[in-house]
């Protein structure tokens, strides 16, 4: 779906964007997403106007219509930073459900149609960047090595008051990642991403899943590899219960990966069926073992042995199902 048949279809009230002057031609598209994130956004924000570049940024700030002082921030930096800063207030008309959940995917998704860089970086609004050079080292790597779509680096979990759960969520010891690797579900951080502005349409079904990212990845590898920096001061992921995600049971989330994973199947050359077929026997296996019910379990290990048939017949016979 290209940007006109997502607003026919999305948009039931137009987007308000806030007054700017951020130049038509920049180099890189900053993608802010954020919703009730009052407490963190000034940090947020203030690691992304830290950054130091030979190129020139816009940051598209997704406002999606935040219960709490968020929208409120944004303006004050809105109104500070116009050169730099592009507002969009969004409403919610135009939210879209997934799974029985109100989510921000419009918002996601709009920014990214919009965006004008020939680079796009994501971030959450109540992440953080650390490292200032940060989009000068990524973007430095992809205009030199065009047989890359994307990189990434590691990051640091913290807790709501900033405590460090994790210092190192990745411990990848290589540089690169091929096709195979990045569909069939390597953990790739979503606020450490640069990418190129190579999407300009979204599968139908991406507004049907949770983990929209995952999806994002695996066409962004059709356009080539991905690249792990280990150069990068970390960047600070924020784990609390008020995110989508965090708020989902064990087996809801395998439920949630299932659907993801099949989507990505389905939007694939079949060369990667292989490998989508074995994760999707592996999700079925964990769910059977964390999902409540005998008769739930029955169902799912007649799903289980039916990928795993599928996995067969691609590794061994080349038939593709």
């Amino acid at each position: 779906m290209d940007f006109e048949s997502f607003k026919n279809t999305y948009e039931n009230k137009l987007v308000q964007e806030f007054s700017n002057s951020v130049p038509h031609d920049p180099i890189i598209s900053v993608c802010l997403q954020t919703y009730n994130h009052e407490k963190y956004i000034k940090d947020c924000l203030d690691g992304i106007l830290s950054q130091r570049t030979n190129y020139k940024f816009e940051i598209i700030i997704g406002e999606d219509n935040s219960k709490d002082k968020t929208r409120e921030i944004c303006k004050k930096y809105a109104l500070q930073f116009p050169d730099k800063i592009k507002l969009l207030l969004h409403h919610p008309e135009n939210k879209i459900s997934i799974e029985n959940r109100i989510t921000g995917r419009f918002n996601f998704m709009y920014k990214i149609y919009i965006s004008k860089g020939k680079y796009i970086a994501l971030v959450d609004g109540d992440d953080v960047w650390r490292d200032p050079r940060k989009l000068q080292k990524q973007v430095d790597f992809l205009e030199k090595h065009q047989e890359y779509s994307f990189s990434f680096h590691n990051t640091s979990i913290i807790d709501e008051l900033g405590n460090i759960l994790n210092d190192n969520l990745l411990n990848y010891k290589k540089s690169n990642f091929n096709a195979y690797e990045v569909i069939s579900g390597l953990l790739i951080p979503t606020s450490s991403v640069v990418f190129r502005n190579c999407i300009k349409e979204f599968p139908n079904n991406f507004t049907q899943i949770l983990n929209g990212d995952s999806l994002l990845f695996a066409q962004l590898v059709s356009f080539g590899n991905a690249y792990y920096h280990h150069d990068i001061i970390n960047n600070l992921y924020r784990h609390h219960y008020g995110g989508l995600w965090s708020k989902q049971v064990i087996w809801k989330k395998k439920i949630s990966s299932l659907k993801t994973f099949m989507t990505i199947k389905d939007n694939s050359e079949k060369k990667y069926y292989t490998v989508l077929n074995w994760k999707i026997a592996s999700i079925y296996w964990e769910l059977i073992k964390t999902i409540p019910g005998y008769h739930r379990k029955g169902k799912y290990t007649l799903q289980l042995i039916k990928y795993l048939c599928y996995y067969f017949l691609n590794r061994f016979f080349s038939l593709y199902l």
